[in-house]
């Protein structure tokens, strides 16, 4: 259709807020998968020994991100620059129904289920972590499939003007159905985590940070899908594309969403080979060199219970003093040596060192 055919159509919104969430949900998209390439390199680089089929399942993700990015720019070269001014072209769905709507719900489903396993392996029970991750899965499942109804029926419509009628209804119960598997997730990945703590506060500390990571991640995908349903129903948004921004970068969040989780663990690895250093002990004097360096030494074993490395660290401090102590007392009971032997014995030393170099 001609640029001078769509000029007489009369938009019930200004322009800007129709093609701005476009544009914007490109860019984004854009932005989302380079940091999901570089969480890629970075899992490549860390994880070698991990399983052939977690590594597929990274590069699958990968690769099906690159083509929904290749999928979302052909619209919206086809907006903005074959037709531009054509203003029906804006309001089109194009390929959108395919690239935004279901490939968002199978990898959204894929990331769900991936979770589902992790907590039923985080279980201690079967049963318990069985039926929490089954329960996950059907969720997982149902949402994927009123997803494709969603996008089916995107597809029949051919304009994004507005969502109304069945379309909305469908929409509504996918999004709804994410947003609460993934609540879902949160929660019961923080309560297997919660029941690992030790006691230990190293040990409680890392626990923290994984449950932070879970929490934060569950909560920013479940937030972009509520933002999706509020301005897709709110007056006067609901007539314009702004719900489109948010619902474009979704597939890319899930996406990172996974590689973040995973890469979590290199933390856990750095953890894991570290040493806790102790403050420095202002009342203890060491006499020389070596001995401090040997009781340095001992204080950084391989455990990483800081009361042991402590008590440890007092325990060496006690019985070097000790020594001290004694070779004093030796050195007064024998007497001091003459200059002369001193300056004989310093002689020596010199010599030697120069023959060794």
């Amino acid at each position: 259709m001609s640029s001078s055919g769509s000029s007489t159509i009369a938009l019930p919104t200004p322009l800007p807020l129709l093609t701005g969430p476009q544009l914007l949900g490109v860019f984004f998209n854009w932005g989302l998968l380079g940091v999901l390439t570089l969480q890629c390199y970075s899992y490549y680089d860390h994880f070698k020994t991990d399983p052939l089929s977690l590594k597929s399942l990274v590069l699958g993700v990968l690769v099906y991100e690159w083509v929904q990015t290749g999928l979302i720019t052909a619209p919206a070269m086809q907006i903005y620059v074959y037709d531009y001014g054509n203003v029906l072209s804006v309001l089109a769905f194009h390929n959108t129904w395919f690239s935004a709507t279901i490939m968002c719900g199978f990898i959204s489903a894929v990331v769900q289920v991936f979770f589902a396993w992790r907590i039923f392996k985080l279980s201690h029970s079967r049963l318990r972590g069985g039926t929490m991750a089954a329960f996950i899965v059907a969720l997982a499942l149902l949402q994927m499939i009123a997803c494709f109804i969603t996008g089916a029926k995107e597809k029949a419509d051919g304009i994004a003007s507005a969502l109304h009628g069945e379309l909305l209804t469908v929409a509504i119960l996918w999004l709804a159905g994410t947003v609460a598997v993934d609540v879902l997730i949160a929660v019961c990945m923080t309560y297997l985590l919660l029941r690992n703590k030790t006691g230990i506060a190293s040990t409680d500390a890392l626990i923290n940070r994984m449950i932070r990571l879970v929490v934060e991640t569950g909560a920013l995908t479940a937030s972009l899908s509520i933002l999706v349903l509020i301005t897709a129903n709110i007056r006067p948004l609901h007539e314009t594309l702004v719900y489109e921004a948010p619902a474009l970068i979704l597939t890319k969040m899930y996406a990172n969403t996974f590689l973040t989780n995973l890469n979590s663990r290199i933390y856990l690895r750095k953890h894991e080979k570290s040493t806790v250093e102790l403050p420095p002990m202002s009342g203890l004097q060491f006499a020389n060199d070596g001995t401090t360096s040997s009781g340095h030494t001992s204080s950084r074993g391989n455990t990483t219970n800081t009361d042991l490395r402590q008590k440890s660290f007092a325990l060496a401090s006690v019985l070097e003093c000790s020594r001290n102590a004694g070779s004093v007392m030796h050195r007064k009971d024998a007497g001091t040596e003459s200059d002369d032997t001193v300056s004989e014995k310093s002689e020596k030393r010199r010599q030697r060192r120069n023959s060794i170099v």
